[in-house]
Formats: C-alpha cells, sequence, structure tokens
C-alpha cells in the first residue's frame, strides 16, 4: 500500500484506541483476533459501519476467559477511546476517564500510529464475510437490544422478574439465566394466538405460528422483515463470537417460529427468500469463525 493510499485510508476509516494493554491478551475486531501485549495501541482504518470489539484474558494457568466485547457502528473518521482496566479485567469507557484526557488522546492521535494495526482487508474475504453475517444490523437496534452501549455480557441479569430473568431449555432439564444487559424481544412460541381467541383459532394458530409471526412484525418491527432477521442475526453473532447463550438462544427461537409458519409463507415470500438466504450464511459462515 503507497502512502497516499494508507493516509487517506487513516483520515476515512474509524480508530481505536486501546490504552495500557496487558501482556498475553487475546484482542480482536470482527473476524480477525490477535494475541497482545503493552506496546499495541489499537486498530486503525476500520471500515465505516458495524464492528464487534472483543478480548479474552488468559489466566496464570493458561486457561482462556470467556471472550467479552461491545458493538460499535464506527462513522467515517470516528475516533473512540478504551483503557485497561485491571481490577476489573474489562476496557474503561470514554466516560469513566478524564475527558480532557480522552481529548487531548483524539487530537494528538498520529502519535500512536505506528502502535496501532491496520484493519485486515487483504484478504478481502473476511471483512466480506463480516458483512453479510451482519448486513441487516442496524446502530438502533443494537442500542435496544444491547443498551449499555452495545456490551455483550455474560453477567447474569439483575432483573427480579422471573418470567423474564429465566429461560427454560426443557431439553437440558433445567433453567439458564439470561445475560445482564441484553433485551432481545421476548415472546412465548406457546402462546402463538390472539388473546381471547376461540377454541379452533387456538388450535389453529397452535400448529401454524403465522399469527405471532405477523403479531412480532406490526407490534415490533415495524412491518420491516429485515428488522427482525437483523435480531436474528445479532443473536446468532453474539453467540458465534461471544459464546453467549442469549444470543444463541434468541437465534433458535426465530429459527423455530418462522419454520412453524404456513400462512405466512405465502403473504410474505419475500421475508423467506431472506430467511433462508440468512441461515445459509450462517451455517457456512460459522465454519469460518475464530
Amino acid at each position: 500500500m503507497d502512502q497516499q493510499t494508507a493516509n487517506a485510508l487513516f483520515e476515512a476509516g474509524g480508530i481505536l484506541l486501546f490504552l495500557d494493554a496487558p501482556p498475553n491478551l487475546e484482542f480482536g475486531i470482527d473476524y480477525n483476533a490477535w494475541s497482545i501485549g503493552p506496546l499495541f495501541k489499537g486498530v486503525k482504518m476500520i471500515p465505516p459501519g458495524l464492528h464487534f470489539v472483543y478480548f479474552s484474558v488468559t489466566s496464570k494457568e493458561g486457561v482462556q476467559g470467556l471472550r467479552t466485547g461491545f458493538f460499535h457502528y464506527f462513522e467515517p473518521g470516528e475516533i473512540i477511546v478504551r483503557e485497561w482496566n485491571p481490577h476489573a479485567e474489562d476496557l474503561r469507557e470514554e466516560t469513566a476517564m478524564d475527558p480532557d484526557q480522552v481529548e487531548r488522546y483524539k487530537l494528538n492521535i498520529r502519535d500512536f500510529d505506528r502502535n496501532m494495526g491496520p484493519y485486515p482487508l487483504d484478504p478481502p474475504i473476511y471483512y466480506e464475510r463480516w458483512k453479510k453475517l451482519t448486513s441487516y444490523i442496524t446502530s438502533g437496534l443494537v442500542r435496544r437490544v444491547l443498551p449499555n452501549n452495545g456490551k455483550v455480557s455474560h453477567l447474569p441479569s439483575k432483573e427480579t422478574d422471573q418470567d423474564v430473568l429465566n429461560i427454560k431449555d426443557k431439553r437440558m432439564g433445567r433453567t439458564i439465566e439470561k445475560e445482564e444487559g441484553m433485551e432481545f424481544t421476548t415472546f412465548d412460541l406457546r402462546q402463538s394466538f390472539p388473546r381471547n381467541a376461540t377454541g379452533e383459532e387456538i388450535t389453529k394458530w397452535s400448529l401454524d405460528k403465522s399469527w405471532l409471526a405477523n403479531d412480532l412484525l406490526r407490534r415490533v418491527y415495524h412491518d420491516d422483515h429485515r428488522i427482525m432477521l437483523g435480531e436474528m442475526q445479532l443473536g446468532f453473532v453474539c453467540l458465534l463470537m461471544a459464546q453467549n447463550f442469549s444470543g444463541f438462544s434468541q437465534w433458535k427461537m426465530f429459527v423455530h417460529l418462522l419454520c412453524s409458519c404456513q400462512e405466512l409463507v405465502r403473504e410474505k415470500p419475500k421475508l423467506y427468500i431472506d430467511f433462508i438466504g440468512e441461515l445459509q450464511q450462517d451455517f457456512s459462515l460459522k465454519k469460518g469463525a475464530h
């Protein structure tokens, strides 16, 4: 890459400045992960759009912990700053840092240039995979589902509503807690009929869950099936990149729902064309995940 092209990409792409990285930390963005050390200062030339930044701490015994990370929608030329918090073993956000110091970092960002790695665009296959994997996920959807600045958590939720808190996995015969800060759309596949439904309607919509799917599309997704598929994608990415159970549960619920509709297939064929395409992407992309 010549210097002129590098300068253009530096100005147009986003930058993640990562300060005080500990040794032997697994750090990644999208489909790319590295073992980094104290000299590492972040990633530059990040293409505008949605990205997932994650890390995993390795114990003294060499055991790698669960991945923790956050989604962020990078605007062209945007700079975000994160600092390692050794006590919490987590990233400290800009709001928890000295604002004047953060501003100085951003104004002098080129001072960190040689210690930042460029976002890997060569070969382009991994970035193309990432774009396909997240093609329906919008910044608004991320804000709604992950209100804690896009963070994907493994901590149990602090909510007290047991109907919302607990996800029953009947196949495993146990109850699994929802993670903190995960606000996926809740729906019950067993209640797939309208209130005050007749016995005939209960039977019909229990076998064909088109009413429930249409109700969700109208009530939650503004009759835009792409937003629904975006939430399905978000659940899959949380599973694939962060080993997050809530994401897996939501993805599985959507697959079960959309595979249990007869009338909806006839009413909304475009939804099913996109849904089947998304399933093909999910199963093929999983093979290329880290």
